[in-house]
């Protein structure tokens, strides 16, 4: 898919209706997503959470941290 156009969601969990459409340029917003994808402690972003002015962006988790994410749940039990 060409970069300068990616579609960020690609499922519609509640099934509703939508269209595309509306745009704003992001630039340091974009510049922000590149380091925290390539950042080692960060990830592909896989969603966003908007919050009033803040972003929280939701991330893939390697391997290692589901390891660690299930062995940390596991002995909490």
């Amino acid at each position: 898919m060409d970069e300068k156009n990616q579609e960020f969601w690609t499922l519609n969990s509640e099934n509703v209706p939508f269209r595309r459409g509306w745009f704003y340029r992001a630039f340091d917003f974009q510049e922000f997503m590149k380091k925290l994808e390539e950042d080692p402690r960060g990830g592909k972003i896989i969603g966003m959470n908007f919050d009033g002015k803040n972003v929280e962006f939701y991330t893939k988790a390697s391997p290692k941290q589901m390891e660690e994410s299930l062995t940390k749940n596991s002995k909490s039990e």
